[in-house]
């Protein structure tokens, strides 16, 4: 459990400084390129990565081509949305936003794995949603957070 703790929070301080990176790349370069490079930089190192530590046979099997097929393109298209949102918006509206995900991965496995969560990850996830919807920027500055039209806000953030 320890160990699954600190991953997850290695995790969430690699992607902080990812943001930054996408950013300044996307900004640099354009959305599209930065992903490219950023996508096959990447690429090499999983591979080297996975030729060093992974002692997995290589074997797939079609069951698992679906899902990995899947993985690929969800990923791909969460990519240009992150990459296209850090280019032209603030990270400071568009990281709460897209830290949604969270919540709608647990959703999902719900559905998929038939997963429980208790009372605490419920609220959680409340937390989550509540943090990501007051980043968006209210047309009323008396009332932050509370904008009519923040679904087209979070929706262009992607």
């Amino acid at each position: 459990m320890f160990a699954g703790v600190l991953m997850g929070l290695g995790a969430s301080a690699c992607w902080a400084l990812a943001n930054v990176a996408v950013a300044r790349a996307g900004r640099a370069v354009g959305s599209v390129r930065a992903l490219l490079w950023a996508q096959l930089s990447g690429a090499v190192m999983a591979a080297l990565a996975s030729v060093a530590i992974d002692d997995r046979n290589l074997a797939l099997w079609s069951s698992l081509g679906g899902w990995l097929a899947a993985a690929g393109v969800s990923a791909l298209l969460a990519y240009v949305c992150l990459f296209y949102a850090f280019e032209h918006g603030k990270l400071t509206i568009a990281v709460p936003i897209m830290s949604s995900w969270a919540v709608i991965a647990a959703a999902l496995s719900i559905g998929v794995f038939h997963e429980r969560l208790a009372g605490a990850q419920v609220a959680g996830a409340a937390a989550v949603v509540a943090g990501g919807r007051s980043a968006v920027p209210s047309a009323d500055p008396g009332r932050a957070g509370c904008s009519r039209r923040w679904g087209a806000r979070s929706a262009s953030a992607c």
